[in-house]
């Protein structure tokens, strides 16, 4: 198999806890890197690896059944894994694909390296002191081969690492992983809990609200919120003078708990606070976990809880109080709850109907309803009524179906049983089919049979029978009776067909005569047509010219009279504006004389406002004056605090070299602790003033939140509106498809109808031609027939005379005696039947 493979890889790096996976089950393997690396010497070659395997086990090439990580599982060669699973393929395309990579040879080397260092780890075996909680390693052998693949120093350092690990109970990392699960959790209680009744409101079904314990919150809020604990952690790390007390003065202010038991933790905190500064660990964790989480949203999740089984690591064991507890605290036990009140199973109304469709008698008439885009929840309803479901058990929303636990099973249980009950119905129906298809067969073979029985012993019969044998040189005889009738019918019917030819010529020639008289008369009707036209065109053309001048009559008369009534118009109007001329100007007049005091008023007004604003002004300008100057003074300030901190870390070492020079050292020591005491107010107000506005933008964000779910609302109108949209454009198109095919059907019948009377026009006229052509046949048969006719007359009158009493006798005894034999044919061929009938019984 050729694999291909991108030109890239991308890498993720996740915080993972510490397994709790102490053995492996029968059948289980390891990663299959481990077992490909085993099996191909060849497969990522490193010289040094090979060393230490032959140092080790004195052969390069080791089994992976050596190994205690990889053959607890019992994985063999001759297992059933090694049907499925080829190592030696798989060594190779992992090899292609870290050449695709472009991995040097020594990365290639460092990585068989790595991991044979890994399951090499394995090998080590520790062992614990009598009576002292101290372990150690039985045999250096595996290590100091593992400190030589890593490319440590001193192989000491890995048993120190091994048997004595640095990382204590409450440390920052153990705190991190804890408050990682802590998130975890809460991102499971809101998909379990809130967006499952979410979903169930969205949908509009009918569902109490159940209530479950959210107690993570108030926790997560007081390590990650802008003002928590980690963001003081990283301002205490990052600030040059930050110290436990200040540290412990900001979480005194967000904790309920005592003074004197956060002390000391804020004193273990702060001490790591100088190492972690320039690395922002706090920071750096904090968007990790919220890039994990982002990860995770985006993605169907589904969840797998780790229960420890037992606190003593014992395999096969479970405490079940232990799991319970474990159960309940992880809201699994909640999560069943819900699942059984609520309806866990949905199924959308399209996939329903067509699975379940076949369970109901009307399931034709569904789908019918099902492509003429009726209401798919109304059919749902329907479909539900028709299987009989319990109410209680199912609830339509708008877009699925809502079900309890079992009820689609039960559902596909009975689709089965259906399908089982059709096909087994149809295979009987195709064998019934087929046997029926059998039988007629050997009905029809066995009719065939018996016909050819009786046929058989009517010919032995009548084979020796004297009168057969003359019937058979009379039977030549027969068809010159049957010619002549037959030349009796053809002269008559030759008269007949002669008679309708000239009856048809005769026709033919009226229908000539009144086609040219009708001719004649469609053109004296057409000339006398167009005479007609042309005097109507006269006459029309005189009757417009009239009406022409009469209308220039009428608007020349209304023209005069809308002058009149506009002069006498405009002269009403023309008096009454004068007057309201006149009331205007009085009002006018004395609206003048308001705006004028009003003006007045105003103008001491704006007097007023431009002192007080140039007054404002000249006091803005002060505060800015003022504010510039104390951030000078501050950033003065800092500057003389960092000179000041670099003289005392200075006069620190002097203390150390010349213990003459402490007085004067302490008196400066004192200067400067005053004025960092003068500047601490300055320092808390800015502080303050920071978290007023970490406050203001936790007010935003959430605005910011609530503002973008109103736009999820809007665009979840939107989406259904686009829906609805595009369900009236499907109508449409399927519509105007209809109207399409409407219009060629008409098209078609249309040609149909055209392709019709050429056709009937075209067969009238070739009836027309074969009724001339069996008219000339019929001629020369005629003349055939009669000549024909001449010398049959002249034979049968000579045969008349030879055997004419002969042959009235011969026929007389030879037709008596063909009845009496069919008479005992009949009789034995009964009888024969019988006595089969009754052999078969």
């Amino acid at each position: 198999m050729v694999a291909d493979y991108d030109q890239h890889a991308s890498i993720a790096v996740d915080l993972l806890e510490k397994s709790r996976v102490v053995c492996q089950n029968p059948g289980d393997r390891n990663f299959h890197i481990f077992y490909r690396l085993l099996k191909n010497s060849s497969f990522l070659a490193s010289d040094k690896a090979q060393k230490i395997a032959n140092k080790i086990f004195g052969y390069s090439l080791v089994e992976a059944d050596l190994f205690r990580f990889l053959n607890q599982g019992n994985i063999a060669e001759k297992s059933v894994h090694a049907k499925f699973v080829d190592d030696l393929e798989g060594g190779r395309e992992t090899e292609q694909a870290i050449d695709q990579l472009e991995f040097t040879l020594n990365e290639k080397s460092w990585i068989r390296e790595l991991m044979f260092a890994c399951i090499l780890i394995g090998q080590i075996r520790f062992g614990e002191r009598s009576g002292l909680d101290m372990s150690y390693v039985e045999e250096m052998l595996e290590i100091e081969a593992v400190s030589e693949l890593l490319g440590l120093g001193h192989s000491s350092h890995l048993v120190d690492a091994l048997t004595q690990p640095s990382i204590k109970v409450g440390d920052v990392f153990i705190k991190s992983i804890n408050f990682t699960n802590e998130r975890l959790q809460q991102f499971f209680n809101d998909f379990l809990f809130v967006r499952e009744q979410q979903e169930y409101t969205r949908e509009g079904i009918q569902w109490t609200e159940q209530s479950y314990g959210d107690d993570l919150q108030p926790t997560i809020d007081l390590i990650e919120k802008p003002l928590g604990i980690l963001s003081l952690l990283q301002e205490e790390c990052i600030v040059p003078n930050g110290s436990e007390l200040s540290l412990l003065e900001k979480m005194f202010q967000r904790l309920s708990h005592t003074a004197p038991s956060v002390f000391s933790k804020a004193k273990q905190t702060s001490r790591k606070g100088p190492a972690m500064a320039q690395a922002s660990i706090s920071f750096v964790y904090r968007e990790q976990l919220n890039k994990l989480l982002e990860t995770i949203k985006q993605t169907r999740a589904h969840f797998i809880r780790c229960i420890v089984p037992n606190h003593q690591r014992i395999p096969f064991q479970l405490n079940g109080p232990l799991a319970m507890h474990q159960l309940r605290c992880n809201g699994v036990l909640e999560g069943i709850r819900i699942c059984q009140r609520g309806y866990p199973n949905r199924v959308r109304f399209e996939e329903f109907i067509s699975r379940y469709r076949i369970l109901s008698f009307k399931s034709q008439e569904y789908q019918q309803k099902k492509l003429l885009n009726e209401d798919p929840r109304i059919l749902v309803g329907n479909l539900c009524e028709d299987l009989e479901l319990d109410e209680k058990r199912f609830q339509i929303g708008r877009t699925r179906l809502f079900c309890r636990v079992g009820l689609l099973s039960e559902l596909e249980a009975r689709r089965r049983n259906k399908l089982s009950q059709t096909l087994t119905d149809l295979q009987a129906y195709i064998r019934w089919y087929w046997a029926q298809i059998e039988l007629k067969r050997r009905r029809d073979e066995w009719e065939s049979l018996l016909t050819i029985q009786q046929s058989l012993r009517y010919y032995i019969q009548l084979k020796s029978w004297p009168w057969y044998r003359l019937y058979q040189k009379v039977f030549q005889l027969i068809p010159l009776v049957l010619d002549k009738r037959r030349l009796n019918e053809l002269l008559a019917e030759n008269n007949e067909l002669t008679r309708k030819l000239e009856e048809s010529n005769e026709k033919l020639q009226k229908a000539k005569r009144d086609l040219s008289e009708f001719g004649e008369r469609l053109e004296r009707s057409e000339k006398s047509r167009e005479d007609e036209c042309t005097k109507t065109q006269e006459l029309r053309s005189e009757l417009h010219l009239n009406e022409e001048l009469l209308e220039r009559m009428e608007r020349k008369w209304d023209e005069q009279h809308l002058k009149v009534m506009r002069l006498n118009n405009t002269l009403g109007e023309q008096t009454k504006a004068i007057e309201r001329l006149e009331e205007e100007r009085n009002g006018l007049n004395k609206e003048n004389e308001m705006l004028k005091e009003n003006y007045r008023l105003e103008c001491l007004e704006r007097l007023s406002v431009e002192q007080s604003l140039t007054s404002s002004q000249e006091e803005s300008s002060k505060l800015r004056s003022e504010a510039t100057e104390m951030l000078t003074e501050i950033s003065r300030l800092r500057s003389e605090i960092n000179l000041r901190d670099e003289q005392i870390h200075e006069q620190k070492e002097l203390i150390n070299e010349n213990l003459i020079q402490i007085g004067d050292l302490n008196n400066s020591i004192f200067e400067a602790n005053e004025k960092l005491n003068e500047l601490q107010p300055l320092l808390h107000s800015e502080k303050l003033a920071r978290r007023r506005a970490d406050n203001l933008a936790d007010d935003l964000s959430q605005e910011l939140n609530k503002m973008g779910e109103e736009l999820d609302k809007v665009n979840g109108k939107r989406d259904a509106m686009k829906e609805q949209l595009r369900a009236r454009e499907v109508q449409t198109k399927k519509l105007e498809r209809k109207l399409e095919d409407k219009q060629a059907e008409m098209d078609e019948c249309v040609c149909e109808l055209k392709k019709a009377h050429k056709r009937i026009q075209t067969e009238l006229q070739q009836q027309l031609d074969d009724w001339r052509r069996k008219g000339l046949r019929l001629e020369t048969e005629n003349a055939q027939l009669k000549g024909k006719l001449e010398a049959a007359e002249i034979k049968e009158k000579t045969l008349e005379r030879n055997n004419s009493g002969n042959l009235r006798s011969a026929t007389g005894r030879f037709g008596s005696l063909q009845a009496t034999q069919e008479r005992d044919l009949r009789d034995s061929s009964v009888d024969s039947d019988v006595g089969i009938v009754g052999g078969g019984e």
